[in-house]
């Protein structure tokens, strides 16, 4: 079954729950999955994510706090 998932053990599986269902991928379809969530989500929520997000890192490494979720 490995083979048919392109994994060796070891290797993380990408993987999904859908309609009650866990279906696990190969590398090429867990990527294509992942590349269409991030799509979407960038349809929906343009902007400059990369500069944000080095932002955050850049507060975080500073030690200010910004950015860190004390949720």
């Amino acid at each position: 079954m490995l083979g048919l998932l392109d994994a060796r053990p070891g290797d993380d599986i990408p993987w999904r729950f859908e309609d009650g269902e866990l279906r696990l991928m190969g590398r090429a379809a867990g990527l294509r999955f992942a590349q269409s969530l991030v799509a979407d989500l960038a349809k929906r929520h343009p902007g400059d994510w990369s500069s944000a997000l080095l932002a955050e890192r850049r507060a975080e490494a500073a030690g200010d706090g910004r950015g860190k979720d004390h949720g």
